[in-house]
This record gives structure tokens, C-alpha cells and sequence, in this order.
């Protein structure tokens, strides 16, 4: 199968293409810059999309997402522009990487945004949407937590660290997403992608820390004070790791096991303890 892979340079997206290629598959992508590589094309995250950006392509799975803070792209027409593209293009199956934080009363730009674009699906023809979980894997939001929890000896939690964390691995992530493209027939709506065990805040923290043998203090972190606080300095142009919004969705979004889909996809359970324990060479791989 030739398939097309935007934001392939990113985190989820090069570990996708890897495993894709590796299974046989012919891969393409786009990135802000291809470099030497030919398969990629250099393409802009809002642009006009190329005529024959996916000729020829089986699939396209959407990764590109602007997440600066300041972007002035607007993630929705972007995603919009693409999905109608690829359509035009006789693309068959399209597969939107989306959030467990999208629904439409979503505290946070990035949650609200993600709902939105969902929109430009048609799970009636042969698209899917995935919402999954804090993404284990070396990069992104859960690489910076794991790097902030080395690097610092006194770990703060909002309110105790008492809310949920669904968490799935980036292999597995990947193994639902070839297992969507092999599927004669795509699901008929987003689908919630996390481990049934879901642990706290503390809960993960305490269980990283014991594997690897740290020692470290946690703060209570209230959010009664936080949430003014952050507001205060959004006022200003600064680039901060965590916003009201962040903290509001942290504390107000509720899922249970049964809302998962992650073990009827990988066709076995998802072992959370296993997932833990692949952390302890986490430091190992680049």
C-alpha cells in the first residue's frame, strides 16, 4: 500500500513511517523541511496543497498539527484544505490522529480545534478519527514530563496529582493505525485509544520514579491558586509549559476503561505494568 504520511519528520509520524515501511509498505509524508529525503515533500502547514500532493496514494494519515502557541495558521482550515485535497486526488482511506481533549466544550484552544477538524471527516465513507491517550514514546508531551521528572528532585501535582492519565503506547498506537489500514471497513466514529488501567497523575509518576530508582518529593500543587495565576501571566507574551486551559481539562476530563477501544484494535489487552516497565532504557534510545 502507498501511503501518505503529513508531519512525517514528527514524533508519532516518523515512528509511524518506520514501522509502515518496514511492513512493506511505500511511504510518503510532508514536513517544513525535507532535507535529502525524496519521499518527503516540503510543505507548509496551511499552504495551498500541491495538485499532486497525494497522487496515487492508498491512505493518508494526518499527523501536521501547528502547536505553537502563537501560530497564526488556523489548524482547522489547514487539516480542511488537505482532507479535500486528498479526496480530489482518489485517496480511499484517511485517518486523523485527533485528542482525547476534543469535544465540543473543550476548555483548551488545542482540545476545541481538534473537535473541529474532526469535522471534515466522513466516517460514512472510509475515514477514521483517533483519540488517544498521553502517547508514551521518546518525544513529545510525555518525553518532556519523563525528562522533568529526572531532572528535578522536587516534582509538584496539581491538587495531588489525583486526576486521570490514559496513557498508550506509541507502538500500540501504531499497530491500531496499520490495523485500521488492513481493515476492509473503517469504524464508524472516533475512536478513544488507552490503556484500561488508568493511573493518576501520582500514580504514573510514583510508578516511573520506582523503576528507575529515583528519589523525589512531591509538592501539592493547588489548583485554586494555579489556574489565577497562570491567567495573570497569559496576559503577557510569554511561551508557557502549562495553561489554565491545561490544567481546567486535566481536572475536569473523566474517561473510563470501558471508553477505550485500544484492546478490541490491538485484538489483545494492553499490559499497563509492561508499558511501565519499557520505560526502564528509556534514556537509552535517542
Amino acid at each position: 500500500m502507498k501511503v501518505f504520511i503529513t508531519g512525517i519528520n514528527g514524533f508519532l509520524g516518523s515512528n509511524l513511517a518506520s514501522r509502515l515501511r518496514a511492513a512493506g509498505h511505500v511511504v510518503l509524508g510532508s514536513a517544513r523541511q525535507a532535507g535529502h529525503d525524496k519521499s518527503i515533500t516540503p510543505y507548509v502547514l496551511g499552504a495551498t496543497p500541491p495538485a499532486t500532493l497525494f497522487q496515487d496514494c492508498s491512505a493518508v494519515i494526518h499527523c501536521a498539527w501547528d502547536l505553537k502557541g502563537d501560530a497564526k495558521t488556523d489548524n482547522v482550515q489547514a487539516t480542511r484544505a488537505l482532507v479535500e485535497a486528498a479526496r480530489r486526488q482518489g485517496v480511499g482511506r484517511q485517518i486523523f490522529i485527533s485528542s482525547l481533549s476534543a469535544r465540543a466544550d473543550a476548555p483548551t484552544r488545542y482540545g476545541a480545534e481538534k473537535y473541529a477538524a474532526e469535522a471534515a471527516f466522513d466516517s460514512a465513507t472510509s475515514d477514521s478519527i483517533l483519540r488517544p491517550g498521553l502517547i508514551v514514546g521518546v518525544g513529545g508531551l510525555f518525553r518532556q514530563t519523563y525528562d522533568f521528572i529526572r531532572d528535578h528532585r522536587y516534582i509538584p501535582l496539581i491538587d495531588g496529582g489525583h486526576f486521570p492519565m490514559p496513557l498508550v503506547g506509541i507502538q500500540e498506537l501504531i499497530s491500531c493505525i496499520e490495523n485500521i489500514l488492513e481493515a476492509p471497513q473503517c469504524p464508524s466514529k472516533p475512536l478513544m485509544l488507552f490503556h484500561r488501567h488508568i493511573p493518576s497523575q501520582r500514580e504514573c509518576m510514583s510508578d516511573i520514579i520506582k523503576l528507575k530508582g529515583w528519589k523525589r518529593n512531591f509538592i501539592w500543587l493547588p489548583s485554586i491558586v494555579l489556574k489565577p495565576g497562570l491567567a495573570i501571566l497569559e496576559l503577557f507574551p510569554l511561551r508557557l509549559p502549562i495553561t489554565r486551559g491545561n490544567v481546567v481539562a486535566a481536572l475536569t476530563n473523566r474517561f473510563t476503561p470501558d471508553d477505550s477501544q485500544l484492546n478490541s484494535l490491538l485484538g489483545h489487552p494492553a499490559d499497563y505494568e509492561a508499558l511501565i516497565q519499557s520505560l526502564s532504557t528509556f534514556d537509552e534510545i535517542s
